[in-house]
């Protein structure tokens, strides 16, 4: 009776938003319109945000900038509106751009990638937040000594690795920083009203477990939003590694789950 009371609540919510208006006009229609083409890049601005976004012509933008899932990503979890937002895989800025435009939010985006961060910086320029976000171009790590990491550079899932492989297209050698190393920079404490963001490709696990201080002693101001691959081998066992920790758990789709310590 609990759980169907948090899904009418939720349910409710999203009507009230707009969320789900959204998300079957993005299911049926493309969310975004073309506005320059070229034969290395496309320039795109969504219909609903009025975000515009430049990307390589390799990538999807259909998937990249507005679809679905991340229609219910930004409009009901990746949302807050004070406080601090850490978007960690910040890729070319689709979370962080547009929570960069709440007046009082603090948007901090951590982005490795070299081809990656270069979208990232220019979509923020192009849709004048630069003064909104800080970004950290960095690979964010669990050991504390890692300076420098090597990472295998494929498109959108670009992923920390240990060994060069001979079928991967490119690999690049990027900075690194520990998120406790990140917190002391950007003076983050357990108490703050503040939102993290994770998609990094299958290292999750391993940050997680090195933030494991941190999250233990987070309020309910917290929250949480972390993709697990469904074909990660450590899925069930990250999942249950942060409940442990004391945290309630919703999951959005196939890869993106929400933690939090109470209920909104």
């Amino acid at each position: 009776m609990r759980e169907l009371l948090r899904k009418l609540k939720r349910m409710i919510f999203h009507i009230r938003r707009g969320v789900l208006l959204r998300y079957f006009f993005l299911a049926v229609f493309p969310g975004y319109k073309i506005i320059k083409k070229s034969n290395d890049s496309i320039l795109v601005k969504t219909r609903f945000d009025k975000i515009t976004y430049n990307l390589p012509t390799v990538h999807d933008e259909y998937l990249f900038v507005a679809n679905p899932k991340s229609e219910l990503l930004l409009s009901t979890y990746i949302n807050i509106e004070s406080g601090t937002f850490i978007d960690v895989g910040a890729f070319i800025g689709r979370y962080s751009i547009r929570l960069a435009r709440k007046d009082n939010l603090r948007v901090i985006s951590v982005e490795p990638n070299p081809s990656s961060l270069k979208l990232l910086k220019e979509n923020i320029r192009l849709n004048n937040v630069e003064k909104k976000i800080e970004i950290v171009s960095a690979a964010l790590v669990a050991d504390e000594s890692e300076t420098d990491i090597l990472m295998e550079l494929n498109h959108g899932r670009s992923k920390i690795t240990e060994h060069k492989l001979q079928s991967a297209d490119t690999f690049a050698q990027v900075k690194a920083i520990s998120f406790n190393k990140l917190r002391a920079q950007y003076k983050i404490n357990t108490e703050d009203e503040l939102l993290i963001k994770i998609d990094i490709e299958g290292y999750e696990d391993k940050l997680l477990r090195s933030m494991k201080e941190f999250l233990l002693n987070t309020t309910n101001k917290f929250k949480l939003v972390c993709e697990i691959l469904h074909n990660s081998p450590k899925k069930n066992e990250t999942i249950e590694y942060v409940k442990s920790l004391g945290f309630n758990i919703l999951q959005v789709d196939s890869e993106n789950f929400y933690f939090y310590k109470n209920l909104e």
